[in-house]
């Protein structure tokens, strides 16, 4: 009987031993500071404006982010080209992270500019017969942690998009973020407006989890089941 319920016994065991401690959730805050959030960024003649419609998130490690979607507003009306190569030429957002389980609160400012796409060598973008064309994207340069840590390596993140990525510490646990390195802005008086987008992860939560308070019962369990065998196994064989 012992022989039978030992491999059992200890299958709970590694288990116990596994088992992660919490679901880490953060929320991902979208601040109103800066000129692309508010009034938005105009084109070099006043034809476009280019606004980032802020997303505010709660969501579970690991998780694609979204930062908010591009709208690109058509000034007059008419149809004609503009770019955004002076006015457009710097361009920023900053966002708040927190852990949900500890409170620790990160905030983080994405460094950046307009550039050409498709054959572009500035941001373009134009409407012709009532048709917006975009050849126009935000690229990330570098990404500023509480006005100290700068993080400008780019990488692909976990789902293979070309990337900046952070590693910041909440508390015990380390945090990769990712953002775009690159992300086509929205053409003039579409709807299918484009995001900006990012990944998050946590390091050792995921990869060397703490026990649980089920898997510490679990393996308290399994150490009182192999105690009492024992006995029984001793007291039946007169010890």
């Amino acid at each position: 009987m012992q022989r039978r319920l030992l491999p059992v016994l200890l299958g709970s065991l590694l288990l116990a031993a596994i088992s992660p401690g919490r679901a880490v959730t953060f929320s991902v805050n979208v601040l109103s500071n800066t000129a692309w959030t508010t009034t938005g960024i105009t084109s070099d003649h006043g034809l476009f404006t280019n606004t980032l419609m802020a997303f505010n998130s709660s969501l579970l490690s690991p998780s694609v982010i979204s930062f908010g979607t591009t709208i690109t507003t058509n000034n007059d009306g008419n149809n004609g080209s503009d770019t955004f190569n002076n006015n457009g030429a710097s361009v920023s957002f900053d966002f708040n992270v927190t852990d949900n389980g500890n409170g620790i609160t990160h905030q983080y400012v994405v460094m950046g500019s307009f550039v050409g796409i498709n054959g572009s060598n500035v941001a373009k973008m134009s409407v012709k017969n009532g048709v917006g064309s975009s050849q126009a994207a935000f690229q990330t340069a570098s990404i500023t942690v509480d006005g100290s840590q700068v993080f400008s390596t780019k990488e692909n993140s976990p789902t293979g998009i070309p990337s900046i990525v952070t590693d910041v510490m909440f508390g015990s646990d380390n945090v990769n973020l990712w953002v775009d390195y690159r992300d086509q802005l929205t053409a003039p008086d579409q709807q299918n407006n484009l995001s900006i987008g990012g990944y998050l992860e946590t390091g050792n939560v995921n990869t060397v989890p703490e026990p649980g308070s089920m898997a510490l019962l679990i393996g308290s369990g399994t150490g009182a089941s192999l105690f009492f065998l024992r006995r029984r196994n001793k007291t039946a064989s007169g010890l």
